[in-house]
């Protein structure tokens, strides 16, 4: 197939490995933050989060609610199960680290445009499917 406009016209017959790629990094993106959240960076978290209030246990089970949810979501990305459902979760995880990175910013260290840009990653992946080597049937 000939494209006048394209560079390397021969590459566009592996687009079906486009989301796998963005799919796979994404998933890695929010097991790793999920897994910080619940074992590494977790008594620096419980302590921006309390940011001197008095939430005492409150704190504990957001932290690990979210931890729980962004380790769901970014396994279930990274092996491609129920992937629309789980970028559907990322984009709304995004959503919440871009709101609490405003008073919490010690809790979600990375910038507001990494998150931005996660959830944009998660819309193309709710829009375009999980792509290639995925557990869900193809659109």
């Amino acid at each position: 197939m000939f494209h006048p406009f394209s560079i390397f016209p021969e590459l566009l017959t592996f687009t079906f490995f486009a989301p796998l790629l963005l799919r796979v990094a994404v998933g890695t993106l929010f097991f790793w933050m999920g897994y910080k959240h619940l074992t590494k960076e977790r008594r620096t978290a419980e302590e921006s989060v309390l940011h001197g209030r008095k939430w005492g246990p409150l704190s504990s089970v957001f932290i690990w609610s979210l931890g729980t949810v962004e380790i769901l979501a970014g396994g279930a990305l990274f092996i491609g199960l129920y992937a629309q459902v789980a970028a559907l979760a990322g984009v709304l995880l995004s959503a919440l680290h871009i709101k609490l990175h405003r008073c919490y910013s010690t809790f979600s260290p990375y910038p507001k445009t990494y998150y931005l840009l996660l959830a944009v990653i998660c819309l193309s992946l709710i829009l375009t499917g999980a792509g290639a080597f995925a557990f869900d049937l193809p659109l």
